[in-house]
């Protein structure tokens, strides 16, 4: 008798063992892989929430040559996304600008405003804000004119990336 309860744990575990494998090799193989994602507890008007964190690659959408990085913090009520990127100094009358697209990219963008150039020659930008941006799943980098579209030109997309959290 002693050998069935044995056999049944053992049974038990390889199964518990496996369905955990085949979840985590599904996810890798989906693209789930949030390995640049990270947890963490953090102070916050003096209440201690945890924050999800995730730094994202942005990569050129077409033949613009250029790199940058999107830091985006999430706490429970707020938002802090930092770019930073290398980035060819932009053509006289245009400036470079940041944005978060939500995954209904009808209700519109958020414009994280202009990246400034700085002594270093890196551009940066620096945003925070109390807006849940739970459905945002992407950043992207325009070149825009100082006409901001009032020009009939319209703006071309650079850099851009996905977020996961």
């Amino acid at each position: 008798m002693k050998k069935y309860w044995i056999a049944s744990i053992v049974v038990i575990l390889v199964t518990i063992v496996g369905v955990y494998f085949y979840i985590t090799r599904n996810d890798y193989y989906l693209g789930n892989d949030n390995s640049n994602v990270q947890e963490y507890d953090m102070t916050v008007a003096g209440q201690v929430e945890r924050v999800k964190e995730e730094t994202v690659q942005l990569l050129s959408a077409g033949e613009f040559v250029g790199e940058a990085t999107a830091i985006l913090q999430q706490g429970n009520a707020w938002f802090r996304i930092q770019i930073k990127g290398n980035l060819n100094p932009a053509p006289e009358n245009k400036f470079y600008e940041a944005w978060l697209v939500p995954v209904d990219e009808t209700s519109g963008w958020y414009s994280l405003y202009d990246l400034k150039k700085q002594d270093d020659g890196t551009y940066f930008v620096s945003y925070a804000g109390s807006r849940d941006i739970l459905d945002v799943d992407k950043v992207l980098i325009t070149l825009e004119g100082e006409e901001m579209g009032f020009d009939g030109q319209a703006e071309t997309t650079v850099l851009e990336g996905d977020f996961s959290i």
